[in-house]
């Protein structure tokens, strides 16, 4: 009897204290009615956040933000939600999970409907200011992101009942969202720019390789100076105009948030291979010395080559990077899949003639203006007249 007497009491008084705590726990969570200007949030950074991620692996990179709120309220705010509503480039609806400065990802706000919003621990005082580091993670196939960043401030307040003479009861407030609009530009280290700069690199390397094998018994000869023609110097031709091209589309033609990269890095890459192929020949020239015979300044053949291995990579570089511009209109529908066909086919076949040409110039200038030098070496007689209609100048690719 005794036993089963305790085991009733203890009953009776387990009941009694889950009454009490679910009573205090809906007190406690209890939303205000009359509070909802004791709380109140304001941003005070731009009105437009524009950030650029870093690339972290090929299809993912990691974007930060930072947010200073201020509590123009009259009650500490204690927890802080966000909530993120992106689209991507092509229009279409793109989720972005909000993660604090340490990567943890935010507990969630079980008072939003759509279940999206993410709330942390962080105290701010009224009149204080306080900045918030947010960070996620994007699909680099989806930059550039734009829309908005929703900022809600959740603190503890007390209402009381118009007839009560009660001290209040608490309850919690929330101020008004706080929106600022966001973008997520493409990364500043995009594998694009790698594209671009890597694979001529390593064409004009392969390239420069077969020649030092195809001239290796006349690398020490003299070539002359160079000559450019604009009938003839089809490779540094082609490389100016890729670059007008594509400083011309990054001036208007495209969204101010390219696809692939950013406008800097186009307009860079536009301008350095330009800059690349021009300075080509002053190489060779900086490199040359004083022919006593002839009384001017020539180079050998192997300045010759390199010179001709950075105006293959500027070359091909202004092609590559001429290709993404048109694959940035080609993305955005811009153009037709016919169009975009036939365009990149035009480009790969500009291309393919641009090397063909240049292989075919480097041996005719090389076979000029070394010839007569080879078959002297060689112990053939030479005549004085055939001296003097040795080439004295190469033309430039």
């Amino acid at each position: 009897m005794v036993g089963r007497g305790n085991g009733l009491l203890y009953g009776v008084v387990l009941v009694l204290a889950l009454a009490i705590g679910t009573r205090c726990e809906s007190q406690a969570i209890a939303n205000c009615k009359n509070a909802s200007d004791d709380l109140s949030l304001s941003a005070t950074d731009p009105a437009v956040i524009v950030a650029s991620p870093i690339r972290n692996s090929d299809r993912q990179s990691k974007v930060g933000f930072r947010i200073i709120l201020r509590n123009d309220g009259k009650v500490p705010a204690e927890t802080v939600c966000f909530k993120t509503d992106f689209v991507a480039f092509d229009g279409s609806s793109r989720d972005v999970a909000v993660h604090s400065s340490n990567d943890d990802v935010l507990d969630k706000d079980e008072t939003d409907p759509s279940h999206q919003a993410f709330c942390a621990k962080l105290r701010i005082s009224p009149g204080f200011v306080e900045g918030v580091n947010l960070s996620a993670q994007v699909s680099a196939s989806d930059l550039p992101l734009t829309g908005v960043v929703i900022v809600r401030g959740l603190g503890n307040s007390t209402e009381k009942a118009k007839d009560s003479s009660s001290s209040g009861t608490p309850c919690t407030v929330a101020s008004k969202p706080v929106l600022r609009s966001a973008t997520v530009t493409a990364p500043h280290k995009s594998s694009a720019v790698d594209n671009i700069v890597w694979i001529p690199a390593f064409s004009a390397l392969s390239l420069l390789a077969i020649g030092l094998i195809r001239f290796r018994r006349g690398l020490g000869q003299d070539m002359g100076l160079p000559q450019w023609t604009f009938s003839q110097s089809w490779a540094t031709n082609a490389t100016i105009a890729g670059g007008v091209f594509s400083i011309a589309c990054m001036s208007g033609l495209l969204p101010e948030y390219p696809h692939f990269m950013n406008k800097q890095a186009y307009l860079a890459l536009a301008a350095v291979y330009s800059i690349a192929v021009t300075l080509a020949p002053s190489l060779y020239t900086f490199g040359s010395h004083l022919n006593g015979a002839s009384a001017q300044p020539e180079g050998t053949v192997l300045l010759f080559l390199g010179a001709s291995s950075v105006t293959v990579w500027a070359v091909i570089g202004q092609l590559t990077s001429t290709g993404y511009v048109l694959a940035e209109f080609a993305v955005r529908g811009y153009l037709s899949k016919v169009t975009c066909a036939f365009l990149f086919g035009l480009l790969a076949s500009v291309g393919i003639a641009l090397v063909v040409y240049t292989i075919k110039t480097v041996k005719t200038n090389v076979d000029e203006t070394t010839a007569l030098p080879m078959r002297i070496l060689e112990g053939e007689a030479v005549s004085t007249e055939q001296v003097g209609q040795r080439p004295q100048r190469w033309r430039v690719l």
